[in-house]
């Protein structure tokens, strides 16, 4: 016997999203997430209502997945970073060494498991037990830390290379003005405690031609 299923069709067009969708998260049977070029994350209701925006990334938005409690996510975008959101706040950051972090998912123990650019799947953890070799770690360390980064591509956000301050912010010797223009980007580790080398920044912020759609600012 042939059985044909059909399915009803319900087309929505919310309002909200200044660019093209890039991924949707479902949230529960009333609610999702939906991620975007325009550089948010939005929660929707499945009437079409968004009821929360979420800012942090500085470029296109490409995969976001939902954690166990139904509440907390992550997101991954051309800005090469992996963003842990709890209670709609960004916690944190990880930069990876590739130029995109295309995808992520949530594995059964709550690792997070994220696709990039270079060809390579990574996955952080917050048990103990599972933590990379310091061997391994270093070399990851080592790896961004000799990455570029382009201020055109907004991986700065609104950060100007000409009104950046030197580098004895960090603790170490500066440059007397004019001995290069040479510019080094550094991430604060809360869990090491420390200042990361996360590349070094190449070219001009002068004339910014990031694709990025800004929306009231943001």
């Amino acid at each position: 016997m042939l059985c044909i299923l059909f399915f009803v069709l319900v087309l929505l067009r919310p309002e909200g999203h200044e660019d093209c969708v890039r991924g949707l998260a479902v949230l529960s049977d009333a609610e999702f997430f939906s991620c975007s070029n325009d550089a948010s994350v939005r929660r929707w209701m499945v009437t079409g209502e968004c009821v929360q925006v979420y800012y942090g990334h500085t470029n296109y938005i490409y995969s976001m997945a939902i954690f166990p409690n139904g509440q907390d996510f992550v997101s991954t975008g051309e800005d090469r970073t992996v963003r842990i959101w709890r209670k709609g706040e960004c916690v944190q950051t990880i930069r990876l060494p590739a130029q995109s972090v295309w995808s992520c998912c949530i594995l059964p123990n709550n690792d997070i498991a994220v696709g990039g650019s270079d060809g390579l799947i990574r996955v952080f953890t917050e048990a103990e037990d599972r933590v990379a070799s310091l061997e391994d770690l270093q070399a990851f360390e080592d790896e961004l830390s000799r990455t570029t980064i382009d201020p055109k591509t907004g991986d700065l956000g609104d950060i100007k290379m000409e009104d950046l301050p030197g580098r004895e912010h960090l603790n170490e010797p500066g440059n007397e003005p004019g001995d290069g223009e040479k510019v080094e980007a550094y991430q604060w580790s809360v869990s090491d405690g420390r200042w990361m080398k996360i590349g070094d920044v190449v070219g001009g912020s002068n004339q910014q031609t990031s694709k990025k759609v800004t929306y009231e600012g943001k």
